[in-house]
């Protein structure tokens, strides 16, 4: 297995908690030559891949039409674009019948004030999820929507008033874990070009 991050004290955290097996790399996956460098280094270590789960992302404060454009293609690029690439250009050395899975935000967050750019950099790669996703006959390729999960996405200031304001229950990152894991299984074999909904109750604006 292969973690991979931007973050190395990220990786060195891991690393403690993981068997010997696991193998990391510090890798920026919205740059399109470090994730050459990664296939490379991936395909030397591992010949083929089983499963691939491209799963960064930024989750910022920015409310459509207050912000500058340049702002939401940078999240576009983060939050779509960049899960779409890893999948391109892993997808010569995936296995066949392989799985991918992705990331993409439940129903519940479009609701919510200052994360509607958020939401919108993400409807490409939901998009490629249910289209892309229905056309492979080797590839299972699918996605796990999820609503607020309890990671350090949500630690940034600027998300402490949407925080505030919605007091919703959070995930658990094992819950999306498991998910994950049931759609890349081979009890998960059938399931293709879907999202499965992961959603905390719908919180009441304070």
């Amino acid at each position: 297995m292969v973690a991979v991050s931007r973050s190395v004290e990220l990786l060195g955290e891991l690393e403690e908690l993981s068997s010997a097996r696991l193998i990391t790399q510090q890798t920026d996956v919205t740059k399109s030559e470090e994730l050459d460098r990664l296939v490379d280094f991936t395909q030397r270590r591992l010949r083929h891949v089983d499963i691939l789960c491209p799963l960064a992302g930024y989750l910022g404060v920015s409310v459509l039409g207050q912000s500058p454009v340049k702002n939401l293609d940078a999240l576009i690029k983060i939050n779509s674009l960049s899960a779409w690439e890893t999948f391109e250009k892993f997808k010569p050395i995936l296995s066949k019948m392989g799985a991918v899975c992705m990331a993409t935000p439940a129903p519940l967050l479009e609701s919510i004030s200052g994360l509607e750019a958020f939401c919108v950099s993400k409807a490409p790669l939901k998009s490629l999820i249910r289209t892309v996703g229905k056309q492979q006959e080797d590839l299972r390729i699918n996605g796990v929507a999820c609503s607020p999960v309890k990671t350090t996405a949500w630690e940034l200031p600027e998300l402490e008033r949407v925080i505030e304001a919605y007091p919703w229950k959070w995930l658990r990152a094992t819950e999306v874990a498991e998910t994950i894991l049931f759609l890349v299984s081979e009890e998960g074999r059938a399931i293709r070009g879907e999202e499965i909904i992961l959603s905390s109750p719908i919180p009441t604006r304070v």
